[in-house]
């Protein structure tokens, strides 16, 4: 067994993306990542979860009740988006029909 790197009484805590489920909302994506046992999720901030483009006041509300609700922590926000390009997640990475 590795030693561990995290000083002697600090708990360890994982936490999961909510990029690998970008088939389901946030709060599904949250609801399930709560049911698995982890304590925190970081955020995707782009389609379909949190796109700052498009994600308004109502949405932050909902993304908010949904971690309080299952008494999950945010780790980080996962800002790997192509604004710069223009385009989103959805449009780079999803292949074309």
């Amino acid at each position: 067994m590795l030693p561990s790197v995290m000083p002697k009484g600090v708990e360890h805590k994982l936490a999961f993306s909510t990029n690998a489920y970008l088939k389901f909302s946030f709060a599904d994506s949250v609801r399930r990542l709560a049911r698995i046992g982890y304590a925190g999720v970081e955020i995707m901030a782009d389609v379909p979860h949190a796109y700052p483009a498009k994600f308004d006041s109502r949405q932050r509300s909902e993304l908010s009740r949904s971690l309080a609700s299952r008494g999950l922590a945010v780790s980080n926000v996962n800002a790997f988006t192509h604004f710069a390009d223009g385009g989103t997640f959805d449009q780079i990475y999803r292949p074309r029909r």
